[in-house]
């Protein structure tokens, strides 16, 4: 039946022996459309019987396909009981149709019945494209970071060898951008994060690992206090490079990134004070051949460190890697490191994340087969045994490039571009290690420049999505939101 029908006659007053039936649902149909890292939410008037909510009592249709009957997604359904809901977890693509269907099966505790099925429609928001900087041609990598704040960036400034800064004000819907060179020394190999207070936090490299902070007004090089943190490669005159930076629980900052100079990924910590960069405590992680490039780090609750990352292992092959390290990560003892795929050339671009369980989910992409690769482990991830692997992707229009992000469900964002210079969004819900749970769609066609690769970020209090890249006309960036 409708959901008009399933909510007639029913409040949030209704009696213990009235019939079981929906208080609400979010989104409302008609209401503003959903975001993509947004969940779907199902109120009812008492409680229920977990055990009637499943997959296959609550379904997630994409409704404006062929055939007229729609597709049926791979969803997470869970029951929340605190708040007498059903919570939905669902890939969602931009500017699409879709239909929830909940089954006449769905019972409350004492096991009553539904009058029958009920179902709502919605829609996804359209996702736009505007310029960010006009003025500037990124170089290798773009940080981007998004809060209820807003959406700022930061790159190599090819045309005048500067490093830019970025940012728009709150959702960045009318594209206000400042912006402003922040470093005429350069680099490159950027990645950006926030702290508590909302300072922003970059990591580069130069001929040294440099870390900046500005607290306001960022698009201006006086906001900006830059620290000199590793001068390893200076003696080879190398840029260190492929830099990550994240926060420990207490808010302090933690940094991996490649020495090219000798080779090793190295690892960063400062608890306090950390424009003086004796308070810097350095070391390698992993020095055995070249191993470090593609770096990626998550800080998990209880403070354990994460790291995914690429070593070459021959001619047009290599493995992507995974260290830990939960205590003592300022000295080599703390550390462990194991091989998660060894297929073809993996961890190009690795991104890892870890969810308040302790899940970690790896993506990067493999480029002797041209596919975004899948790793996951739940436990024991010092073994490679542990983790599960899966194509993402096909192999027919090689992938040139990505960025990935996961959101508080373990929803798995990705943004990448092909060898056809394409921009596409790929994104799993649940499972993702089956291939065939990843939904792909393409952002724009034959216009993303294949010598800076994309970027994403996620406004967790909007739950909105955000992307850049180099248009390959103007080779100027581009804000997809």
């Amino acid at each position: 039946m409708l959901l008009a029908a399933a909510l007639a006659g029913c409040d949030n007053d209704a009696p213990a022996g009235g019939p079981l039936a929906i208080d609400s649902v979010r989104p409302e149909p008609g209401a503003v459309p959903l975001e993509a890292a947004a969940a779907i939410r199902i109120y009812f008037n008492r409680a229920l019987d977990p055990g009637s909510v499943s997959d296959s009592t609550v379904t997630v249709i994409l409704a404006d396909t062929n055939p007229p009957a729609g597709v049926l997604l791979p969803a997470a359904v869970t029951y929340e009981p605190g708040t007498r809901d059903i919570r939905v977890i669902a890939p969602i693509l931009p500017g699409r149709a879709y239909r929830v269907a909940v089954s006449g099966a769905v019972t409350d505790s004492s096991r009553q019945f539904q009058a029958g099925p009920a179902g709502w429609s919605f829609a996804s928001r359209i996702w736009g494209i505007q310029a960010a900087d006009p003025a500037a041609t990124p170089g290798t990598t773009i940080a981007l970071d998004a809060d209820a704040d807003g959406v700022r960036a930061a790159y190599l400034d090819l045309a005048y060898g500067i490093a830019r800064f970025a940012e728009c004000p709150g959702a960045c819907d009318v594209g206000s951008w400042s912006f402003g060179g922040i470093d005429t020394l350069g680099g490159d190999f950027y990645d950006l994060t926030h702290d508590p207070l909302g300072a922003n936090l970059l990591t580069y490299g130069t001929r040294a690992l440099v870390f900046s902070t500005c607290p306001a007004s960022c698009a201006l090089r006086s906001s900006w206090t830059r620290t000199v943190v590793d001068t390893s490669a200076d003696s080879t005159g190398t840029l260190e490079t492929w830099t990550a930076v994240a926060l420990s629980p207490a808010g302090a900052p933690r940094v991996s990134y490649f020495d090219a100079g000798t080779g090793h990924l190295r690892y960063a910590e400062c608890d306090s004070a950390c424009a003086d960069s004796s308070r810097w405590r350095r070391l390698s992680v992993d020095s055995a051949g070249a191993a470090g490039e593609f770096t990626s780090l998550s800080i998990a609750e209880n403070g354990t460190r994460h790291l995914a990352y690429y070593r070459p292992a021959g001619a047009s092959a290599g493995v992507l890697k995974y260290a830990t390290c939960a205590s003592g990560c300022d000295t080599g003892a703390g550390w462990d490191t194991v091989t998660v795929d060894g297929s073809g050339d993996a961890g190009f671009d690795a991104s890892l994340s870890v969810d308040g369980g302790g899940r970690l989910q790896v993506v990067s992409y493999d480029s002797a087969s041209g596919r975004v690769r899948y790793a996951a482990c739940a436990a024991g991830c010092t073994s490679g045994l542990a983790w599960t692997l899966a194509d993402a992707t096909g192999g027919s229009s090689p992938v040139a490039g990505l960025a990935a992000v996961a959101d508080s469900f373990g929803r798995v964002h990705v943004v990448y571009q092909n060898s056809n210079d394409e921009l596409h969004y790929l994104v799993c819900a649940l499972a993702c290690s089956l291939s065939s749970h990843w939904r792909d769609v393409i952002i724009t066609g034959a216009s993303a420049w294949p010598l800076t690769r994309p970027a994403i970020a996620l406004d967790p209090s909007r739950a909105r999505l955000h992307f850049f890249y180099t248009d390959a006309g103007t080779r100027t960036p581009r804000h997809v939101r």
